[in-house]
């Protein structure tokens, strides 16, 4: 017990309202993917967009949690190196001084 875990979540489960087909296509009132865990969820229908969207997410996720895990601590409010981190912003991926 206490240990953080955290995931990231697709939507793929969701249904496609008549406004969102009428945006990206597919049918209102289904599964965004309907194939989502069935025996027809295979590599040929994988959104290859998607798929780098989300390995570009678990990156930024594990960085983060490499560089400080005081977000999940509840040590100051996850800014990265204690009371020091006052005096330090991130610029990019990178914390600066």
């Amino acid at each position: 017990m206490g240990i953080p875990a955290g995931g990231l979540f697709t939507g793929a489960e969701g249904v496609k309202t008549e406004e969102q087909e009428d945006i990206y296509g597919g049918t209102a009132g289904v599964a965004y993917d309907p194939c989502y865990h069935q025996a027809c969820d295979t590599f040929d229908n994988i959104d290859l967009d998607a798929l780098d969207q989300m390995s570009d997410a678990v990156a930024h996720a594990v960085l983060t949690f490499a560089m400080t895990t005081s977000a999940v601590n509840g040590t100051d409010k996850g800014k990265g190196l204690g009371t020091f981190a006052d005096s330090m912003e991130y610029s990019g991926l990178l914390l600066r001084k």
